[in-house]
Parts: structure tokens; C-alpha cells; sequence
């Protein structure tokens, strides 16, 4: 049947995105060039398979290989086909479980299953939004956010966030390397429009302090600490969050400290 299929084709793109990342991680860990260029080869062979998944996740995990592996272009290239994709008609499913509360969202879903004559596996590919998924053990990730990802117990083998908020994320560090002023702040417009949207922004301390990071890298310090508060908020509520490890608080923590430096020095001159 046609569920059937396009469930076993998800699986497939699934499996074939975790491969890639998995690959990325061997090879991280390889010594002999050969066999890094094959694995790279490979780690990007499965990720494009995992494209087909939807809209964002698979795509955007190609953009962080690229990222990670300096080829910026490639990055932007990747988040620019994203946001092309991203359609009025477009629906965020963030967990199934999810939609029971939001009735706007499933009357969405239910109008988009039901139209067209094509399988639930295309219509997932044309217009299904989701968040990426982050593999802990692989590091394919931008360093700035290092702090929050290992904040995570080891346990936790994959880590979500949201969509778009990673797209930006991954924008705004892009620019920022290449010197381009006008679109890296562009990026963060828009981040900071997803801080207030319900929609796109899962409310959790990652996705705040993804936010926050890139307030503190323009020197937006208030806004940066709106965000990490806001952050540290949402980490308190976690059992598995170490009060002293609340990674918004180290973020504030951080933030004073460089405006403290930059006030002693104006003081210096």
C-alpha cells in the first residue's frame, strides 16, 4: 500500500541521513587521508539520500557538513534551496504528539494528507517542515554551540531543534565569516522575529540561547541576556540539568565578563 511504501521510504531516508553523520564521525577519527576523502565522500552521498526526507531535516544536515567542513558557499547554497522550498502550504510537524494541541496545525496536516494524488512520501518531501536532528556522538554541528550540545546527558543520542532556527543559526555564522555585514544581520532579524513566533521557535533553552549566541557575536549584549534568561528558564525545569551547568547562566556569566574587559579597557584609554 501506499503507507506502507512511503513509511519504508522514510525509514529508508532516515537511516541513510544517521549513516551520513555516522560516517562524518569516522572519519573525524581516521588518520590516513585516503580514507578520509572516502569517508567524506560517503558521509555526503548519504546525506543527500536523506534530503528526500522532508522539507529541512535531511537538507539542513548536508549544510552542516558543508559548514564544518569550511565550504560556506556550499552551506548557503543549501539553507537558500530550504528556504526556497518553504511554501505557504507548508506544515511544521514537530512530533505528531504535538498536534492533538494545536488544531490550526492538524486541520493543516489533514488538508494537505487528503490533497493531491500523490504519495504520503512526496507530499512529505514537498511540504512537511522538521526539526534537524543532532547526533551527540558526531560533532557535525557548529563549535558555538558546543557548550549546549554537551550539556546533554551521553545517554541522549539525538537532539532536536528547531528548523529554522538552526537555518539562521547556520546563515549568520556563514556571513559573519565571509564579512558580510548586511545579511548576517539579516540572519539574525530573522532569529530574533523566531524568538516571539510559537510556531517556529520550540520555546526550549537551545533554541533561545542558538539566539542569544548570535546577539552576543554583534555585541547586543542585552538582548543577548533577554534570551540566555529566558534560556536558564527553560533548563531549570530539566531534572537532568546540573544547577551550577545551567548553560544559559554560564552564557550570562560569559557575556558580563566580556563587557566587563570592554569597559576596563575604554577606561585604560
Amino acid at each position: 500500500s501506499d503507507l506502507q511504501l512511503s513509511t519504508s521510504k522514510q525509514m529508508y531516508f532516515k537511516v541513510a541521513n544517521a549513516a551520513g553523520k555516522i560516517a562524518y564521525r569516522v572519519m573525524k577519527n581516521s588518520f590516513s587521508n585516503k580514507r578520509k576523502y572516502e569517508l567524506l565522500h560517503l558521509s555526503e552521498k548519504f546525506l543527500k539520500i536523506g534530503c528526500s526526507a522532508d522539507v529541512t531535516s535531511g537538507k539542513l544536515s548536508l549544510a552542516s557538513l558543508y559548514f564544518c567542513l569550511e565550504k560556506n558557499e556550499k552551506c548557503l547554497n543549501v539553507t537558500d534551496a530550504v528556504l526556497r522550498d518553504i511554501l505557504p502550504s507548508t506544515v511544521y510537524v514537530r512530533g505528531f504528539e504535538n498536534m492533538s494541541y494545536n488544531s490550526s496545525r492538524r486541520n493543516h496536516y489533514q488538508e494537505l494528507a487528503s490533497s493531491e494524488h500523490i504519495s504520503l512520501s512526496q507530499k512529505m518531501k514537498r511540504y512537511c517542515l522538521t526539526d534537524i536532528e543532532i547526533i551527540q556522538s558526531t560533532s557535525l554541528w557548529p563549535a558555538v554551540i558546543d557548550l549546549e550540545i554537551e550539556t546533554f546527558p551521553r545517554e541522549t543520542r539525538l537532539i532536536k531543534m528547531p528548523a529554522l532556527v538552526y537555518l539562521y543559526l547556520l546563515r549568520f555564522l556563514c556571513f559573519e565569516i565571509q564579512g558580510d555585514e548586511i545579511l548576517k544581520m539579516e540572519a539574525l532579524s530573522e532569529l530574533s522575529a523566531i524568538a516571539y513566533d510559537d510556531e517556529h521557535n520550540d520555546g526550549s533553552f537551545l533554541a533561545y540561547d542558538v539566539i542569544g549566541i548570535c546577539h552576543e557575536r554583534v555585541g547586543n549584549y542585552s538582548q543577548a541576556v533577554e534570551m540566555f534568561g529566558k534560556a536558564s528558564k527553560e533548563a531549570k525545569i530539566l531534572d537532568w540539568i546540573n544547577e551550577n551547568m545551567n548553560p544559559g547562566l554560564l552564557r550570562i556569566g560569559i557575556v558580563l565578563n566580556k563587557r566587563f574587559r570592554e569597559m576596563r579597557q575604554r577606561n585604560y584609554l
